[in-house]
């Protein structure tokens, strides 16, 4: 039986539409809008399975505190820019009758700002998008196939959010959603059982023995994984904590020595003033570090450090003072345009500061990665930020054990993949690979074995005689077979490679292994041009049968600049042109070459052949050359390996086809916590398959 009640860590947000006559005061620019209904809403996460997510808005359900106190109103939820905190909540009801929230908010008047009220004015943004919190979601209907439908019966809006997004709810939330967010969802009973206590996990959704409360927990056998199940930890996990809880063993007095009860004392008081100077050095540190981005808020700060305040709390006072405030942040504060959430913004500046440091990006990109404040990061910089981004005080730690809780309790591996991800599609776009040029890309579902068909003409129109009936034509079916496979790679990037800022890690290794996936995917493509396997009928592609093997002299004419090379490519077209369907009738197709395939060695006398107006061999220019501008020259070294004699003519249409599952062109990556290695493994696969569609379009010389 799944769990009635859970909780959702992270902000979640939704979208809702306003209009225009919604503004009350255009002078004060003040707009009444409705922040959020009772619509449900499919959400999807990295973590779980997806579900139908419905808003409770029954009095007790929801908390307006945030609100009712004053809370931003942002530009795409970014709370970081003083340019994108553009005003404040005024004020905030709940219409339980209505089933929605109902809010009054206040644009800034500041110049910046101008431009974004001129589109609210004139009915161009008109999306609003509240962020809120979930501190508990009821299971209503058990999808039992379908999404699991719940009820948030406990949650809290955060902020309101001017919003660039489509006015259909459905595909404005399904727009944003699509791309699973990093939502992690816990069972409340769960948490209760662990008297109230929450853990910290690692990539694998184990908790981190990061506190003597979770290790005592861990050890008694009551602490749970992030998605609420046991955990039971292995003999070397609890023997660690064991080792690391384990006191120190007093020292025993020799036999008749006088301990000094004043100097133990003494001793003792010390050893506390010290742990208590280190934990108040700690407190301190992390408070900055909170405050770092905000230097306009350091009456704040300064009133934490000196009451005691603790982080937590400390961490509510700023963000109930950004609320309030919707002035500047400061000169200094980064701003990072991509992206909607805190996540997507970190990754975009990591990713311009990786791209200008290897040397690939863009006169904008370079541009744009100074005003992201991450121009000149290190690996090790990036790591270090994204555990700063996560509220974790990385001046804590070594350079190892920074670098691994980056991996595990961060953003950092995200920016990793997709930082990895952009150099394998760049290595792959860069391939030069030639069969995209003739062939034809198709798109399978699944990894059966699937059916290319391939019908013959429709039969020739009867005449019909006054008062007479209409027949029925028939088509025949040749299909070919095709069936999908899986082609990868792996390859790893550990930790030493981030503190020794190894940046082949992530251009040159994985565009390699993108150049090496456009690689197999023409290997497999032209495999399946020179392999000349056995069609459906039982004969293979070139055949005489087929009447497309062009078999004139011993085996072949070779492909040469002169009369007898015209003269065979004469022939190959005659040949394709009085091609007949599979029908009864035999139905002549009158099919046109359009390409002239053939290896490297023979690439200059076919582009001579195609590109001369005059017949060669000639002493008379004026005799015309009667294949020119027969058909494109497509060259290819595979074809080399199998013959440096061999050529063909290929018809635009149905010939041979390069198939991917569902029609995904581009390789995957994805990425696990490394096993073998301290780090982070991807995996770089692509699904495809080709096949010989019909033998008709196709025609071949050997040459020889």
């Amino acid at each position: 039986m799944k769990t009635l009640k859970q909780r959702i860590e992270g902000m979640l947000f939704r979208e809702m539409e306003f209009r225009a006559d919604g503004i009350v005061d255009e002078q004060e620019r003040i707009i009444k809008v409705v922040a959020s209904t009772e619509t449900p809403v499919m959400r999807r996460s990295f973590f779980s399975s997806p579900w139908l997510e419905t808003l409770g808005h029954k009095r007790g359900e929801v908390d307006l505190d945030r609100l009712k106190k004053g809370a931003p109103v942002l530009y795409n939820h970014n709370m970081f820019s003083r340019a994108d905190r553009i005003g404040v909540v005024e004020s905030a009801k709940l219409n339980s009758k209505e089933r929605r929230i109902e809010a009054t908010i206040r644009i800034s008047k500041r110049d910046d700002v101008d431009d974004i009220w001129t589109d609210v004015r004139d009915g161009i943004l008109k999306n609003i998008s509240v962020g809120y919190t979930v501190n508990e979601r009821v299971l209503t209907r058990e999808g039992k196939g379908e999404p699991d439908e719940f009820r948030i019966t406990s949650w809290s809006p955060g902020e309101i959010s001017l919003v660039p997004l489509g006015a259909d709810l459905n595909a404005q939330v399904g727009a944003r959603l699509g791309d699973a967010m990093e939502y992690r969802i816990f069972d409340i009973e769960n948490e209760r059982s662990n008297t109230d206590m929450k853990f910290r996990y690692d990539a694998l959704g184990n908790p981190i023995p990061d506190t003597p409360e979770a290790r005592a927990a861990i050890l008694a056998g009551t602490a749970t994984r992030s998605d609420g199940s046991p955990y039971a930890p292995t003999d070397e996990v609890r023997a660690a904590i064991q080792a690391q809880d384990k006191p120190a063993p007093a020292a025993t007095p020799a036999p008749g020595t006088v301990v000094d009860l004043d100097a133990e004392r003494s001793a003792a008081r010390d050893e506390g003033v010290t742990e208590g100077r280190k934990a108040e050095q700690t407190r301190v540190a992390d408070i900055n570090a909170l405050f770092a981005q905000f230097p306009d808020q350091d009456a704040i700060r300064s009133a934490a450090i000196t009451d005691g305040t603790d982080v937590e709390a400390t961490r509510a006072l700023l963000l109930d003072a950004l609320g309030k405030d919707s002035g500047p942040v400061g000169g200094d504060a980064q701003r990072i345009e991509a992206g909607d959430d805190a996540t997507d913004k970190f990754i975009r500046a990591g990713n311009l500061a990786i791209a200008v440091r290897a040397g690939f990006a863009t006169d904008d990109e370079r541009i744009e990665v100074g005003k992201t404040g991450f121009r000149g990061f290190t690996l090790y910089d990036l790591a270090r930020r994204s555990l700063e981004l996560s509220g974790q005080n990385a001046d804590r730690f070594g350079k190892l054990e920074l670098v691994g809780r980056a991996f595990t309790t961060s953003d950092f591996p995200l920016l990793l993949q997709d930082a990895a991800n952009k150099s394998m599609l760049r290595g792959w776009d860069e391939a030069e690979e030639t069969w995209a040029q003739w062939m034809n890309s198709g798109s399978l579902a699944d990894f059966k074995i699937g059916n290319l068909v391939n019908l013959s003409s429709f039969e020739a129109l009867t005449l019909v005689n006054e008062d007479g009936e209409y027949t029925y034509g028939s088509f025949q079916d040749e299909g070919q077979t095709i069936q999908l496979a899986t082609y990868g790679k792996l390859f790893a990037i550990s930790r030493q490679s981030i503190i020794n800022d190894d940046l082949n890690a992530f251009t040159r290794i994985p565009s390699a292994m993108g150049r090496a996936a456009s690689r197999t995917v023409g290997d497999i493509a032209y495999g399946a041009l020179t392999a000349n396997a056995a069609l459906s009928d039982g004969i293979v592609l070139f055949h005489a049968s087929h009447n497309n093997l062009n078999e004139s002299g011993a085996g072949g004419t070779p492909l040469s600049n002169d009369a007898a090379g015209v003269a065979a490519l004469a022939a190959m077209d005659v040949a394709m042109g009085t091609q007949t369907d599979a029908s009864a009738s035999a139905t002549a197709l009158n099919i046109n070459p359009s390409f002239l395939v053939v290896p490297r060695v023979l690439k200059r006398i076919a582009v001579s052949l195609m590109a001369n107006t005059s017949e060669p061999g000639q002493a008379n220019p004026g005799i015309a050359n009667s294949v020119a501008g027969l058909a494109s020259v497509v060259s290819d070294a595979r074809l080399d390996a199998d013959s440096a004699t061999r050529y063909y003519l290929a018809a635009r249409g149905d010939t041979l086809q390069v198939a991917f599952l569902d029609g995904n062109q581009a390789p995957m990556l994805e990425q696990q916590a490394g096993w073998a290695i301290d780090g982070t493994e991807y995996k770089v696969r692509i699904d495809v398959a080709a096949a010989a569609e019909d033998f008709r379009g196709l025609q071949r010389d050997d040459g020889a």
